[in-house]
């Protein structure tokens, strides 16, 4: 699926929001895998809007598992790494445009990511 919005920024000054009027962030979606009520998604940004995949996939009802800024802002965890954002890149494309040449940076380890259901913060998708 494709996902398109209006991206602007929100409250606090560090949170985006969508809203009203012509997309201006375009985001495709594809369900790789499921297992109970976690599932893992290929997520393939065509704008690169901040936090635009965190975004969309709340808005989706599809939070990322740990995501404690979407869809709703969570108290402050501190210095408390145990349940990092589950958003990994597998590989990054990337186009220098000021030299009309492109670049791929590719993972060389791919991490398998933990499907087994848990509660994260009232998340409940990877």
């Amino acid at each position: 699926m494709t996902w398109r919005s209006r991206m602007v920024k929100g409250e606090p000054f560090f949170r985006m929001q969508e809203t009203d009027g012509e997309p201006n962030a375009e985001t495709h979606i594809e369900m790789l895998e499921q297992r109970g009520n976690l599932a893992l998604y290929r997520l393939r940004p065509v704008t690169g809007k901040k936090h635009q995949l965190r975004v969309h996939l709340a808005a989706l009802g599809i939070p990322i598992v740990n995501d404690c800024v979407y869809p709703r802002l969570l108290a402050e965890k501190g210095d408390d790494y145990s349940q990092p954002l589950q958003l990994l890149a597998r590989s990054i494309a990337l186009r220098i445009r000021t030299r009309g040449r492109s670049a791929i940076l590719q993972a060389t380890k791919i991490f398998k990511p933990d499907l087994t259901p848990r509660t994260n913060h009232g998340n409940g998708l990877l």
